[in-house]
């Protein structure tokens, strides 16, 4: 792997995308009983929207998900004039509204289940399930066998290595009862870095009982390319006294929960794209666990004072887990709303949903655009992604500081940041794939450019003089002029630059009951009144991060630059912006940087820096990743020709030159009717293919689809 450090040239400083408004967890929201409430006023505010950045809002219903590449149209009306859904725009101002007046965190999913890429080996295990319906975790012994042409591995090794012999790793499933006997004393031998390591292997195996043979069940570890040399089987030990919470439940009822979402999350092909041809995924046949059979697991306990008070399982030694807290036990008393005699004031104003619903007293009509002319454009995005909660110096605040303590949902020491807001960001552009390249993760859209005018309306009802106040400071954000620099964001790709709109309100329009009477009140241009909200700091911190100009450093997420302070484009796992933050909070370390609170971006001390290799600025025609074997400049998703010009000695892997001058590798599971060993016979030497390129793996190796031949 390259060695990253800080970057130290000119225009060294940026900050993430994100941020968050915050929130004291010590505290809660003031509750109230919605039916104790006088009678109020209602009318409707006759707003005006702004572009202030290019505007995507995708019209999904007449997009053609078929295709590997989405492209959207902006969302129009019947009149095929661009508008803007009403609840685009409620949503945002829901969420200022909530944050202003300490309300519940109403979006945020309780149930959503946090997990993480293990930081520290976990322990060899295996759990079971009593016909009492309870879990049990024992220890376990660790045996291994070395893959002699088996699915994953792509290596030899040492020949006295091999005590096994298993030319198909498919006669064997995930969990699978095996006997064995075992090598006396362990062997060292080195890793493919270098290192040394000790390991217990197999001198014999089988699924036949017999005298002197230990019962084990097989585990087979996750895949990783060119490395996976041996599989293991684990033999039972003694149990693990896991205790019960203070509800009597077992402290593994979360983690086991959570172990069984994390195998859906491996199965599905969609999140994973190794999970279509690897049985590793296929075989984690977690049914074997209710039919009251032992599964190999791996585990981690926490301890406090001695006591185990925690517990983490995964499928892998170094793999995925799951934190027993959920984010639901991270929002604490700033759950949504579940009662309507205890309503928080945005539940209040905007209605909640569950079993004692209540509907909204505000309602935000679809805003149109007011010009006769689209000012539209179509453009291919860079790739967006979901949130990353499970890194955690950007999710979590030590409420002490100190992040030395190791950073967990499950550690008490932290909490959530707060409620995630975006920053604005005006550089032209910055929105747009660097390479034009358009594939199955990213999007072509129609935006609407800067500038443009919508009209829309907010109809309110029984709202009293304080609550019509906050609601339209909110929407102004304290300020009713167009220029203004306070903005909201909505809409697709709020990280990347898109979606800062201004709010303004033209006109109000109220009817009042007094004296057994309606009046109906005209007023042009409504006055903002002013400290209408209790927390100063927290508006301090939402006029922050909705002020068009309060970052003085680009906007952008964290990546790895040249030695000139320029971003790569290579599309090489070196220069990935994962590695920043694999840089940045490494296995076993405190991070580096944490992201700084709302009010210390702009601070030297506290910004955050990009990282490089220290290489020199490469061309766009010819850039080239000096750690890997090197190809022209490859678009994701893009169809080379070439011809078949050789394989690999085991004859799994055909090698194809391309007719660019590049090189790719199809392995055999690519081509229908190909087995192990044989694919000399489906590939000819000398016959043309035409391929499509897939991306870097994990490992920084170019990945290849077969189309035809």
């Amino acid at each position: 792997m390259a060695g990253y450090s800080n970057f130290k040239g000119d225009n060294a400083l940026f900050i993430n995308p994100y941020n968050f408004v915050s929130v004291d967890f010590d505290s809660e929201p003031v509750r109230k009983d919605a039916s104790v409430r006088k009678r109020g006023s209602s009318g409707v505010l006759h707003c005006e929207l702004v572009t202030k950045t290019p505007l995507s809002i995708p019209d999904v219903a007449e997009a053609d998900l078929s295709k590997d590449h989405k492209e959207f149209d902006f969302m129009r009306n019947s009149d095929e004039v661009p508008m803007i859904p009403g609840s685009s725009i409620r949503g945002p101002i829901r969420s200022v509204y909530e944050a202003l007046t300490n309300s519940c965190m109403s979006t945020v999913d309780e149930d959503q289940l946090i997990t993480y890429r293990t930081k520290k080996a976990f322990e060899p295990g295996l759990l079971y399930l009593d016909e009492r319906g309870e879990y049990h975790l024992f220890e376990a012994k660790r045996y291994i066998f070395g893959v002699i042409g088996g699915t994953y591995a792509r290596y030899d090794m040492e020949p006295d290595l091999y005590t096994v012999e298993v030319n198909r790793l498919d006669d064997y499933a995930y969990g699978d009862t095996v006997y064995i006997s075992a090598v006396k004393g362990e062997k060292a031998f080195k890793t493919r870095k270098g290192f040394t390591t000790k390991s217990v292997f197999i001198e014999k195996m089988g699924k036949n009982k017999a005298d002197g043979l230990m019962q084990g069940y097989i585990c087979i570890g996750e895949p990783f390319a060119r490395k996976k040399h041996f599989e293991s089987v684990f033999v039972k030990e003694k149990e693990v006294a896991v205790p019960k919470n203070e509800n009597g439940q077992s402290l593994l009822s979360k983690p086991v929960k959570g172990l069984s979402e994390i195998i859906k999350l491996y199965n599905d092909d969609k999140l994973n794209s190794n999970a279509k041809n690897r049985s590793f995924y296929k075989d984690r046949n977690y049914k074997k666990i209710e039919k009251g059979e032992y599964y190999p697991i791996w585990y981690r306990l926490f301890k406090k004072e001695g006591k185990i008070v925690n517990v983490h399982l995964s499928v892998a030694n170094l793999g995925r887990s799951a934190y027993s807290a959920d984010m639901g036990d991270m929002l604490l008393e700033y759950k949504s709303c579940k009662k309507r005699n205890e309503v928080c004031p945005a539940c209040s104003l905007f209605g909640m949903t569950g079993t004692e619903s209540m509907s909204s007293r505000v309602r935000i009509s679809d805003a149109v655009m007011e010009m006769a002319a689209d000012r539209t454009q179509k453009v291919t995005l860079k790739e967006l992604s979901g949130p990353k909660t499970s890194y955690l110096p950007f999710y979590l605040l030590s409420k002490n500081g100190n992040y030395d303590e190791e950073i967990s949902y499950d550690n008490e020491a932290y909490s959530i940041r707060g409620r995630k807001f975006y920053w604005h960001s005006l550089e032209k552009g910055s929105y747009l794939e660097p390479n034009g390249i358009k594939g199955d993760r990213n999007a072509s859209v129609e935006l609407v450019e800067a500038g443009n005018k919508f009209s829309f309306n907010v109809y309110y009802d029984d709202l009293n003089t304080d609550e019509i106040n906050k609601l339209i400071w909110t929407l102004t954000l304290g300020e009713n002029e167009i220029s203004g620099k306070q903005c909201h964001k909505i809409g697709h790709g709020k990280p990347i630059g898109l979606g800062s709109v201004k709010i303004t309100i033209r006109s109000q329009e109220e009817r009042t009951y007094a004296e057994g009477e309606y009046k109906i009140t005209h007023i042009e241009k409504p006055m903002i009144e002013n400290n209408v909200f209790d927390d100063k700091s927290v508006v301090n911190e939402v006029l922050e991060i909705t002020s068009i100009e309060a970052c003085k450093y680009p906007v952008d997420y964290p990546a790895i630059v040249d030695a000139k302070g320029k971003k790569y484009n290579d599309g090489s796992n070196t220069h990935a912006s994962h590695q920043w933050f694999t840089s940045n909070y490494s296995l076993g370390n405190s991070p580096e940087k944490v992201l700084p609170q709302i009010g210390y971006e702009n601070n030297n001390e506290h910004a955050l820096r990009w990282k490089t290799d220290g290489g020199d600025m490469h061309s766009d025609n010819q850039i080239k990743d000096k750690t890997k074997a090197q190809n022209p400049l490859l678009k994701m998703g893009a169809e080379y020709a070439g011809m078949v010009k050789g394989y690999n000695d085991k004859k799994t892997v055909a090698k194809i030159k391309l007719d660019n001058g590049g090189v790719a590798s199809i392995f055999y599971k690519e081509i229908k009717g190909a087995k192990y060993g044989e694919i000399d016979k489906s590939f000819k030497n000398g016959e043309r293919v035409n391929v499509s390129y897939c991306g870097k793996n994990e490992d920084g190796y170019d990945r290849w689809k077969l189309l035809r031949s």
